[in-house]
């Protein structure tokens, strides 16, 4: 990082023509970037208040050397950076006036990996806020494929160096980043209550048939599964890592037991932060057990099954609305798909899988609209 001070910081705000200047100062490290702003004195106050190293606001130059100083040569040209509000306060709510937060996105031109098949460029999504600890960095996506282990801890770090004290994120299936509904939690994430109640009824109903291949750790795996604890996700990844087969099964079915899950990683949970750090250094981390033991949570003293969840009236078939969630007409529907796919932000193969059966013509349609 730049050192902090006056003489080597002089970018200490992120309203527009502070960003002009800081993107012409960054050109020789990252040729063709562009710096768009739009935020408000209230997020700019925002900023200059939470965002800070040490004593001064945290400079864009230095945010952007951190966070994108992993890049390759190649990768680093045309990246576009974008600083948006995330909403001011409302009259009558306190705190009226103030800025929600900060919303960071970073996209790359260049794809990181020649290994990726998808050809994904580098991406971050990510909101700077406060939550009821402090200052929260909420990830709403990372797409760094080969570099995830190096970026997630990066990220750590960068969250640690500005005083985060939680980072929050939603684990999601939609989209075209679904492997981090498995990756969240072997780094050491936990679900937030709700979510984790789900996982558990999706992993007890599993056990409740008894299945052949779990019936030797079936009794271990169901005390972990009456956990009420989140943390006890850590201990049924670290059985994964160990028993492998069948367990690994189980743990990836608990994880999609809803289409997305809320996942935190507290900062002042030392063990979880070391976790992270173990985990994003090793290459196997079933090759490294003994360095996961002493960080797992002890058991809660008492177990307890989910609430069950109320019973859901039968329907005879799907309606015209649970058809089209997004109350789009036909055309409309289409055209998003299209420009999911087109963005990255979903396959034709999901596209298919979720459409094929029930509306094979608007897959037809979209297929149609790729070919044009």
């Amino acid at each position: 990082m730049f050192q902090q001070g006056a003489d080597r910081n002089p970018y200490a705000h992120v309203l527009a023509a502070d960003l002009t200047r800081t993107a012409a100062a960054l050109q020789q490290q990252f040729p063709g970037l562009t710096i768009e702003s739009r935020l408000g004195a209230a997020d700019d106050l925002f900023w200059t208040t939470h965002i800070r190293h040490g004593a001064l606001p945290l400079s864009v130059v230095d945010l952007l050397t951190t966070l994108l100083g992993f890049l390759g040569a190649e990768q680093r040209a045309g990246i576009t950076v974008q600083f948006l509000s995330d909403g001011i306060i409302a009259d009558g709510l306190p705190g009226a006036g103030r800025s929600k937060g900060v919303r960071l996105m970073i996209g790359g031109k260049v794809p990181l990996s020649t290994s990726d098949k998808l050809n994904r460029p580098f991406s971050l999504n990510q909101v700077y806020r406060l939550g009821a600890t402090g200052l929260e960095l909420y990830l709403e996506s990372v797409v760094a494929p080969q570099h995830g282990r190096q970026y997630t801890q990066l990220l750590l770090t960068h969250a640690q160096d500005i005083g985060v004290t939680r980072f929050a994120l939603l684990a999601s299936m939609i989209g075209g980043s679904q492997e981090g509904v498995f990756a969240w939690a072997r780094y050491g994430f936990v679900p937030e209550p709700d979510s984790w109640d789900a996982m558990r009824r999706s992993g007890l109903a599993v056990l409740a048939g008894d299945p052949e291949d779990l019936r030797a750790h079936n009794a271990e795996l169901r005390d972990i599964l009456l956990d009420p604890s989140p943390k006890a996700l850590r201990r049924l990844v670290h059985r994964s890592w160990e028993w492998q087969g069948a367990t690994v099964h189980l743990l990836n079915r608990v994880l999609v037991a809803e289409l997305n899950w809320k996942g935190e990683l507290d900062l002042s949970d030392q063990a979880g932060c070391r976790w992270l750090h173990t985990y994003a250094r090793l290459p196997r981390a079933a090759d490294a057990l003994d360095q996961f033991t002493a960080l797992l949570p002890t058991p809660s003293p008492h177990l307890a099954p989910p609430a069950e969840l109320p019973a859901q009236p039968d329907t005879a078939a799907d309606s015209e609305e649970d058809a089209n969630p997004f109350g789009l007409d036909e055309d409309q529907e289409v055209s998003l798909l299209i420009e999911n796919v087109r963005t990255g932000d979903a396959t034709l193969a999901e596209i298919e899988a979720e459409y094929g059966e029930k509306r094979p013509e608007v897959v037809t349609k979209v297929r149609a609209g790729l070919d044009k």
